[in-house]
């Protein structure tokens, strides 16, 4: 376990500091019982004072020669016991104070002046020495300063009381201070050695994920500074406790910071990458619609196959690192679970009519039919779900849908979810691997099937997001169950049952697309291919259809003619769309005028970001021809409406 090696680094690291410490206090013992050997030269016996002077610097020449031992074991395993012979000769030491007190204490009060303030002393300085030990120090001061308070009260005299009193009360504090030090101490290397073993995980994720490489990289430059922060705020631990808050405040601030640089580099990427997508899979689209022999339409088909699932993987990388920054969020919006179930059944029933396997959807009858929350989000998991079942099985396997309510209140309702499938299943030891990032039931799995492991990670946050969780029951040869269950309001109105259908998206769009016919569109893009496309998608279905390439050009041509809604590309030179947009708004003319964006931002808030521009709606890249015209015909019907 990753706390049993952090312990042991802990334990190591004291056991340095306790020898690091000791060999200049052990000068420091040498010179000072000399110094007093001195002193006391004449006021006390001279075989008492010599014999007590041999004995301590002996003690001290012997600890010296035990850390020089311990510098040079290459056992470092061994810290405990290292540990205990220091406290065992640290102990000695003490005892030779004890001695020192003995003999010291009662001749002549400048004498005892001077043991006192060597006593206290001895209190100040054992703090930071012995601070990575507690029982070392108690060892070392508890005996020193029970015999001079006994000494104290020995003479039955108030000042000598009260004096008494003072010293006991300053070892106390003394010992609790470094009670709190020795607790900061522990902290903080637990904290630099969980950093460590952090910084080596992230090295480790970098190999196996190179489109990750720049974000792991900021990563662990970001944890190797709290890690130099914290080594330096370590080596001056007992003067610096206030400086201590400082700096981790200082590491917090230059987190965020590079939290948000992060943010900024994915949705910089997201566009990037989604603009030459949107020409690619809109050209192979359009290529699709032409006359093409069978050789021509099985490349073309192929080409836009791999774009679209290229597009799977960019989309599960962008939201893998939504959920790792915190900034996944759901809708609360009304929907019929039955459109969710239909979508997705449109989604992987071609391919599973290609791999001939069965799709079964059961949904028990007691479930609410209209229900307040993310359908998007909760179609990405059954999707999600549908699309591995079908992947892992073979011809005459069967795919079955299967949703039950859990749990139903007078506003709220728990329903469960599982798909089950009849495929190839997976062992006791695959089962441990799923829901991690990258990772599949094992490398042939990955070879055979493909697929980046993105899938059950990404469904899982999404289901604890929505109150669930997520499970799988499999055996292999036999077939597996993924089960997970998610809590939705309810919504008061009671609504129609309605069936499941595989034709409801060609409806909507072949009506969407019977609205547009005579409207006057303006794209406004500043990419050629892209504009190529969709004006070639507007001129199949005979919409009209103007172009721009940025919004300056944008705004002479509603200066001179009327058109009937704009679509805008948000990033371009010149003008932006988001200036354009804000142009527009503030002409009362235009005010009015539908204006949807067209963005490869897929991050969290660009929506909102758009809305609040002016802009009603947004179209995210690469387009989906169907979805476009739905999406655009919904808002010409609301402006016919309002005129």
């Amino acid at each position: 376990m990753l706390s049993d090696y952090v312990e042991q680094d802990v334990s190591i690291e004291r056991t340095s500091l306790l020898f690091e410490n000791g060999r200049v206090s052990s000068y420091i013992i040498i010179v000072a019982s000399s110094m007093l050997s001195a002193i006391m030269y004449g006021l006390v016996p001279n075989v008492s004072n010599f014999s007590w002077l041999t004995t301590i610097i002996a003690a001290a020449i012997i600890r010296l020669l035990l850390i020089a031992r311990w510098k040079s074991d290459p056992k470092a395993l061994q810290s405990l016991i290292w540990r205990r012979r220091y406290m065992a000769i640290t102990a000695i030491i003490s005892l030779c104070w004890v001695w020192f007190v003995i003999i010291g204490y009662g001749h002549n009060s400048w004498l005892d002046m001077v043991v006192l303030l060597f006593v206290i002393a001895i209190g100040a300085l054992g703090v930071p020495v012995l601070v990575a030990s507690p029982l070392a120090l108690y060892l070392y001061t508890i005996p020193v300063m029970l015999t001079v308070i006994y000494l104290l009260l020995a003479e039955q005299q108030m000042n000598s009381a009260l004096l008494a009193l003072g010293i006991g009360i300053y070892f106390l504090s003394a010992l609790r201070s470094a009670n709190s030090f020795h607790h900061m101490l522990l902290d903080s290397l637990r904290l630099r050695f969980k950093n460590e073993a952090l910084v080596e995980s992230l090295s480790s994720q970098n190999q196996s994920a190179e489109q990750l490489n720049q974000q792991l990289k900021a990563e662990v430059v970001e944890r190797d500074k709290v890690q130099q922060a914290l080594e330096e705020h370590k080596n001056d631990l007992e003067h610096q406790v206030e400086l201590r808050t400082t700096e981790l405040m200082q590491a917090k601030e230059a987190a965020e910071a590079g939290s948000q640089a992060k943010s900024s580099f994915l949705a910089n990427m997201s566009h990037e990458i989604r603009t030459p997508m949107n020409g690619i899979i809109g050209m192979t689209h359009l290529a699709l619609q032409s006359e093409l022999d069978d050789r021509q339409k099985n490349y073309i088909e192929k080409a836009h196959n791999s774009a679209e699932n290229l597009l799977g993987i960019l989309n599960d990388i962008l939201d893998l690192s939504k959920i790792e920054a915190g900034r996944l969020e759901m809708e609360d919006v009304d929907f019929q679970l039955q459109e969710v179930i239909g979508n997705m059944v449109n989604l992987i029933k071609l391919k599973a009519e290609e791999k001939g396997v069965r799709l079964l959807v059961q949904i028990d009858h007691d479930i609410p039919r209209g229900l307040i929350g993310d359908p998007l989000r909760l179609s990405q998991v059954l999707t999600n779900l549908g699309d591995n079942a079908v992947k892992f099985c073979n011809a005459g396997d069967t795919v079955s849908l299967k949703i039950i309510s859990q749990e139903e209140g007078e506003r709220e309702a728990v329903l469960h979810f599982s798909v089950q499938d009849t495929g190839i299943g997976m062992s006791q030891e695959q089962l441990k691997k799923l829901f991690q990032a990258f990772s599949q039931a094992d490398s042939s799995t990955t070879r055979e099937y493909g697929g980046t492991g993105l899938g059950l990670v990404i469904s899982k946050n999404i289901v604890q997001i929505m109150g669930g969780r997520i499970w799988v029951e499999s055996e292999q040869d036999v077939g597996s169950t993924f089960h997970f269950t998610a809590r939705f309001n309810k919504q008061q109105e009671d609504l129609p049952q309605t069936e499941i259908s595989g034709t409801g998206n060609e409806n909507d769009t072949d009506r969407a697309i019977a609205t547009l016919r005579g409207a006057q569109i303006l794209l406004v893009e500043d990419n050629d291919l892209n504009q190529e496309f969709m004006q070639e998608l507007f001129l199949m279905e005979d919409i009209a259809v103007e172009t721009a390439s940025n919004g300056k050009e944008a705004l002479e041509l509603l200066a001179n003619q009327d058109f009937d809604l704009v679509l805008m590309d948000c990033q371009m030179p010149v003008m932006d769309g988001y200036e354009a947009t804000q142009k527009i708004r503030a002409q009362e003319r235009l005010k009015d005028l539908p204006v949807i964006a067209l963005t490869g931002n897929a991050m969290k808030g660009h929506r909102e970001k758009v809305l609040a521009i002016g802009m009603n709606d947004q179209i995210s890249k690469p387009i989906k021809p169907g979805d476009m015209f739905v999406t655009i015909a919904k808002w010409m019907t609301q402006k016919n409406s309002q005129d």
